[in-house]
């Protein structure tokens, strides 16, 4: 992420606590929301994670290359088999839940593909400070026949079209949010597109808190889906 690690841990501290307390009131009014209410947490995990980044890669200490594991866990194997997931639990029309469990298994094909090499492999992951931002220059196995552009494409597709397919407006609007903020990452944060990218979908993530909290993805609404 942008700036420093107190507004990594910052940013954790703030996801963590409002998942916390949004997974509870999805136990108390609809069990629906529970996915969805957890994503935050594992967002604001994510977000601690590059909270350490910085700090090893500031003070050269021997953890930084497994917090940096650990935050491309949550980028390649979490985002893209998740968030699917988390749309497909809401999902009221059977063809469209089993489209998004199929995405979701596919963005998990994708994050391991995307993902292992790096943890096998040490030398083929590099983490440097430039501009205030965190670069992950990572090396993929399929790096030999396809360009990470489309290897990017692919997965940013998986996580900015499956809230796109939901029959609730306000899932369809997170959605909106994520596949906006992938042109501003590409074209002015290209050096550390994985770090700013995430730094985005974090923020959009408060607002699956406030979804949950307002009820937008009421049962009622389901007999009205475009509400």
């Amino acid at each position: 992420m942008c700036v420093s690690a107190e507004v990594s841990f910052g940013m954790a501290g703030l996801l963590v606590a409002g998942g916390v307390f949004a997974t509870r009131k999805a136990h108390e009014t609809d069990a629906r929301y529970i996915p969805l209410a957890l994503f935050p947490v594992l967002v604001g995990i994510q977000q601690a994670m590059e909270g350490f980044v910085w700090t090893g890669a500031e003070g050269g200490a021997a953890y930084l290359h497994m917090a940096a594991l650990g935050y491309l866990f949550f980028t390649w194997l979490v985002w893209p088999s998740y968030v699917p997931y988390m749309t497909a639990w809401l999902e009221p029309e059977m063809g469209k839940r089993k489209l998004l469990l199929f995405i979701a298994q596919a963005g998990l094909i994708l994050g391991l593909i995307l993902y292992l090499p790096n943890f096998w492999q040490a030398g083929w992951l590099n983490i440097e400070i430039i501009n205030h931002s965190v670069a992950y220059q990572c090396t993929h196995i399929t790096d030999s026949f396809v360009s990470h552009k489309w290897s990017y494409g692919l997965y940013l597709a998986i996580i900015g079209c499956s809230p796109l397919l939901s029959s609730y407006r306000a899932l369809k609007i997170f959605g909106a949010g994520l596949i906006t903020f992938v042109p501003l990452t590409y074209f002015f944060f290209y050096y550390a597109q994985v770090s700013v990218l995430c730094f985005f979908a974090a923020l959009m993530t408060f607002y699956i808190i406030y979804v949950i909290l307002e009820d937008k993805c009421s049962r009622k609404l389901t007999k009205n889906l475009a509400y």
